[in-house]
């Protein structure tokens, strides 16, 4: 079974998976580079002498599901929903993903690049989709100083 579990830095926890209120549909996977490049004159080809990686993009789907009972309306439910995933979401908060699968774990330190994009209610599901970002930031409970001296060439 196929899950992705978002633990921020601050103590939030949200896990997508087959059940509801948030299920999971999709994970992609994003990775580009800018190439700089050399061709000099009369010379076959081309000559790469820098490669420099983009931001990692992780785009995640999936649906939220809102039951409602005699006490509580499903529109409640829906709004509470919502608000939690927009709490959890904040592009400000760090934390770790972790998508679940039977060829194994795989995790990676990132942020929401904007609050989770709710599609149109249809009963009582709507659309989920989150973006996220990597980048070099420091992590808690890392020691990141060697890789700054490794940086500067000491």
């Amino acid at each position: 079974m196929r899950t992705v579990t978002w633990e921020t830095d601050d103590g939030y926890t949200i896990q997508l998976g087959a059940e509801p209120p948030f299920l999971f549909k999709e994970l992609k996977d994003n990775l580009g580079a800018t190439a700089e490049v050399v061709k000099p004159p009369r010379f076959d080809g081309q000559r790469t002498y820098h490669v420099a990686l983009a931001s990692r993009i992780i785009n995640i789907t999936g649906s939220m599901v809102a039951y409602g009972n005699k006490q509580l309306d499903a529109q409640i439910v829906f709004d509470r929903h919502r608000s939690h995933l927009s709490q959890a979401f904040s592009p400000n908060r760090w934390g770790y993903l972790t998508y679940h699968s039977a060829a194994g774990n795989r995790r990676i330190y990132c942020r929401p690049l904007a609050t989770p994009t709710f599609g149109s209610r249809v009963g009582i599901t709507c659309t989920l989709d989150i973006e996220f970002t990597s980048g070099w930031e420091k992590r808690p409970g890392r020691d990141d100083s060697c890789d700054d001296q490794r940086r500067s060439g000491h």
